[in-house]
């Protein structure tokens, strides 16, 4: 049975019906795993040095780029052809660039002086940008009705995800806002095709913050090769190249 066929099959079945079922499969499994609690060893980073009184400085002012990009993601969102037309994918863009303007501000606070509660201000706006973009995937690729029904409820479960972290130490929920859309995404550009989206943008979107998750594991190793920059910091900006795809996306559809 090959891929062709496969798709075929799905498609027969309602796609959709596949996606609410990988869903609720992985929302289960998550639910029967025990709790998972911070780890007080996520806040020990390679580089804690302090240059011109800002502690930390490099994870401090490596988050400029995300300020930047979601900037320029919302002046292209603004003038891109077919974007205006629809109001449901400006709240998204809007949602999407405003998140991740407001993660340089949030996780730069957080690595000042990192510890469980400045990391909720980090979190938070992570949790918008990640939903957003996931209705935009959605919108684009299967249907923006849905997707502009999901939005609202989807941003206050991912701000939900972190407050329940904050009060309970449990990081399933926002394991489950960090994880599961990019799973779903991924089931979307195998089995969906989008005439507005090209499927490069989402893939290399996914691709670069699948790279700051990686840095992010390697932090000191990449510390002590490089010495200059640590992991943690090629992380942040590795992950502001996720939204700059987008953002390029919408600067080649602009009217100039």
């Amino acid at each position: 049975m090959n891929l062709a066929h496969i798709k075929e099959v799905i498609n027969k079945n309602r796609f959709e019906s596949v996606i609410g079922a990988a869903s609720l499969l992985v929302i289960i499994t998550v639910f029967f795993m025990q709790p998972i609690a911070q780890d007080p060893a996520y806040h020990n980073f390679a580089d804690t040095n302090s240059y011109y009184g800002i502690a930390n400085a490099l994870n401090v002012l490596s988050n400029l780029p995300f300020l930047i990009v979601g900037i320029f993601g919302l002046y292209c969102f603004r003038s891109a052809r077919g974007i205006n037309a629809s109001v449901q994918l400006r709240y998204m863009f809007a949602w999407f660039f405003a998140g991740v303007s407001l993660t340089a501000f949030g996780s730069a606070y957080y690595h000042l002086e990192p510890n469980n509660t400045t990391l909720v201000w980090d979190r938070l706006p992570m949790t918008i940008a990640f939903m957003a973009f996931f209705c935009i995937v959605v919108a684009n690729y299967m249907s923006a009705r849905v997707a502009s029904v999901a939005l609202i409820p989807l941003l206050v479960f991912g701000v939900a995800s972190v407050v329940y972290w904050h009060y309970i130490d449990d990081l399933r929920l926002y394991a489950l806002v960090q994880f599961l859309p990019i799973l779903l995404m991924c089931l979307i550009l195998i089995f969906r095709s989008s005439s507005t989206l090209p499927k490069k943008y989402v893939f290399w979107t996914i691709a670069f913050y699948a790279l700051s998750k990686l840095a992010e594991l390697l932090d000191q190793q990449i510390y002590d090769v490089l010495y200059v920059i640590s992991g943690h910091s090629l992380k942040h900006m590795l992950a502001a190249m996720a939204p700059f795809v987008v953002a390029l996306f919408l600067y080649k559809q602009a009217d100039r």
